[in-house]
């Protein structure tokens, strides 16, 4: 570990005569293809810069397995640094800038292909000169490296609290210059280079390794002193009430009143527009689907920060739920503002209680292991000749196996395996882990830390409740987690996490997955091609990403001979609700009609329902009374 490398010293320039807004050739203002990960950066950056003591209680306060370390080795002084900040005072928010951008992620990417941490390159540029070459003129500038960042938060941390210097100086860098650059409210942009990756020099081992994140932080104020309404456009997917990797909008046009130069969100979200000087601006957030008008105040020709939290509801399905083979059915379903298309999923279920043991090997499961020892024990288990085994050999990472197929649980659904907790230490920890989001987000359902001694003699049987994923499409893994601190190393005999006998009750496996891409409209035709129960879902496209899928349809197939019952009408008047409805097949059962609040029940007889023939012969009408309740489901099924 690393702390990262002094700023240079600000290079300054005079500032130019007369003020003018930033031209550029498109039709719009363009802050480049900031990435999430960049995004981030910014907005880390700039609640920092407004919020400069709440930004040192949650660095102070921090429990991330990775910045702790860091907190360790060096020794920081966390009482010295919150006094650090008191001085501070808030500073206005920065705006990218796709030059800059341009220029940090150049450097970045040199310092992890040359694989070293510094502000000169290895061609011997400089920030000036970098910034220069892509086009900026600036008046002001300076910049923050790191080439041994883990993480956006602990990049983000290492500049913040400045760590490296001595325990006379509380183990941070003094002065603190990457702090000192973060908090500079003389600078207006930024740009900001991520590069993921890790890279060392074969022939030198004692040159550090770079990565697994490299980071350039390149700020500037142009000649021409420009300022700016900025901010981002984002879904607030967690309900946190701040933007977070994946929740971006892009495409949305942001117009200024008064100004000619709009913007159009990055895929990331963000957008800048620049002002010609104080005041109060009308901004106006467009897309498909979405309208928002927002008042932006500029005071003292300084930057202000506008973001659009926009409404966000995934795609729910309406059509009906017992269909026939062969036989086009459409589906509505509710639109996404901002999508430029969808993507609809049909999937076949079947009932799912298999026993996975370790007896088939890896066939039914994906694993994310070390190399170098076997993920199949067969000198101990639950059952059976074998058992799966997770440990963490030096150099420790976290371990998974993941059941292959996605599953869609029901309420009453349990998760069971047999487990041995072996050798392992209070940092080590064998998991159950959920993604509802096809692996994009992983929940932990159940958790065991080690206890330093030898652990379980013997397997024993884990239940877990599936019920708050119920009627979602999920994957479930197992993981050997190990983030800091100390490990065994060992893989032999009663060490690490070992795993038999996994089996599901009352859940169904999806089969057949196929995905269709759909147009920027609200329906689509499904036609069934076997019988069975199927499960649609839909979910939108943004520009530079796809959203999560929304909840499933559950649908019925009946064979192309079976009666069907499909409702055709309903209408709601003062002398009751009535239900027409149509027969398809070749004999007429008896009719039941059944009511229910909520569209997934539960379902009730209604037995005063009165039954009524129509014409042509395979039309029927229910009649019955609403109840006075705001909202009623109406199913009508065959005896």
């Amino acid at each position: 570990m690393a702390p990262p490398i002094s700023p240079p010293v600000i290079q300054r320039r005079p500032l130019a005569a007369g003020l003018a807004l930033p031209q550029s050739a498109a039709a719009v203002y363009s802050i480049g293809d900031p990435t999430d990960e960049e995004q981030l950066y910014l907005e880390a950056l700039n609640f920092s810069r407004a919020h400069p003591q709440t930004e040192a209680h949650l660095l102070a306060t921090t429990t991330d397995p990775q910045v702790l370390p860091a907190y360790a080795a060096f020794q920081v002084d966390l009482n010295l640094m919150l006094s650090q900040y008191v001085s501070i005072a808030p500073a206005p928010p920065l705006a990218m800038n796709s030059k800059l951008l341009a220029a940090a992620r150049l450097h970045s990417a040199d310092m992890l292909s040359n694989v070293f941490q510094g502000h000169s390159g290895s061609d011997g540029s400089t920030i000036g000169t970098r910034i220069n070459d892509q086009g900026y003129d600036f008046r002001l500038a300076s910049e923050n490296v790191y080439s041994y960042s883990d993480s956006v938060f602990f990049g983000t941390a290492a500049f913040e609290v400045d760590w490296g210097g001595s325990t006379n100086t509380g183990g941070m860098q003094s002065p603190p210059g990457h702090r000192n650059n973060i908090h500079n409210a003389a600078m207006r942009e930024i740009g900001i280079g991520v590069i993921d990756g890790s890279n060392s020099l074969t022939n030198d081992p004692g040159v550090p390794p770079v990565g697994p994140q490299v980071v350039t932080e390149d700020f500037a104020t142009a000649a021409t002193d420009p300022h700016f309404i900025t901010g981002v456009a984002y879904y607030d997917f967690n309900h946190n009430g701040v933007y977070d990797a994946g929740e971006g909008i892009g495409g949305i046009t942001v117009a200024v009143n008064g100004l000619s130069l709009p913007a159009v969100t990055a895929n990331s979200g963000g957008y800048a527009v620049p002002v010609p000087g104080s005041g109060a601006y009308q901004v106006t957030f467009s897309a498909s689907g979405l309208l928002q008008q927002l008042t932006a105040v500029v005071n003292d020709d300084k930057n202000v920060k506008l973001d659009y939290v926009a409404p966000y509801a995934p795609p729910a399905l309406s059509g009906p739920g017992i269909v026939r083979v062969g036989h086009p059915i459409q589906f509505d379903f509710s639109t996404v503002g901002a999508a430029i298309g969808y993507q609809m999923e049909a999937s076949l279920r079947q009932n799912y209680t298999v026993v996975e043991g370790a007896e088939n090997g890896l066939s039914n499961v994906t694993v994310q292991a070390s190399t170098n020892y076997s993920v199949i024990a067969r000198d101990i288990s639950n059952s059976g000749a074998a058992s799966f085994h997770l440990a963490h050999p030096a150099p420790p990472s976290s371990q998974f196996i993941t059941l292959n197929p996605a599953i869609v649980p029901a309420a009453s659904s349990q998760l069971v395996f047999y487990k041995r907790l072996g050798w392992a230490t209070p940092d080590e920890s064998a998991q159950v882990q959920i993604s509802a989001d096809d692996g994009v987000t992983w929940t932990t359902v159940w958790s065991q830390a080690g206890t330093g001694s030898a652990g379980d003699a013997n397997f024993r049987q884990q239940s877990v409740s599936l019920a708050t994923f119920a009627g979602q499409t999920i994957h479930i893994r197992f993981a050997y987690v190990f983030g800091s601190g100390s490990f065994f190393p060992q893989t032999d005999l009663g060490v690490g996490f070992y795993l038999d006998d996994i089996s599901l009750t009352s859940a169904q496996r999806v089969l057949n997955v196929t995905t269709t891409s759909l147009p920027p409209i609200s329906n689509f035709q499904f036609v069934p091609s076997d019988t069975g129960s199927y499960g649609l879902r839909v979910r939108g496209l943004l520009p530079g990403r796809a959203l999560a899928y929304g909840p499933p349809a559950v649908l019925t197939v009946m064979s192309a001979t079976a009666p069907f019952v499909q409702i055709t009408g309903l209408t709601n008047g003062p002398g009751g609700v009535q239900i027409k409805f149509s027969l398809d097949g070749v004999t007429i059962p008896t009719f039941k009609l059944y009511t229910a609040n909520q569209p997934n029940g539960p379902w009730s007889l209604d037995s005063n329902a009165a039954l009524q023939a129509l014409n042509p012969s395979s039309s029927f009408q229910f009649s019955t009374a609403s109840g006075g309740a705001k909202q009623r489901f109406y199913q009508v099924r065959t005896q």
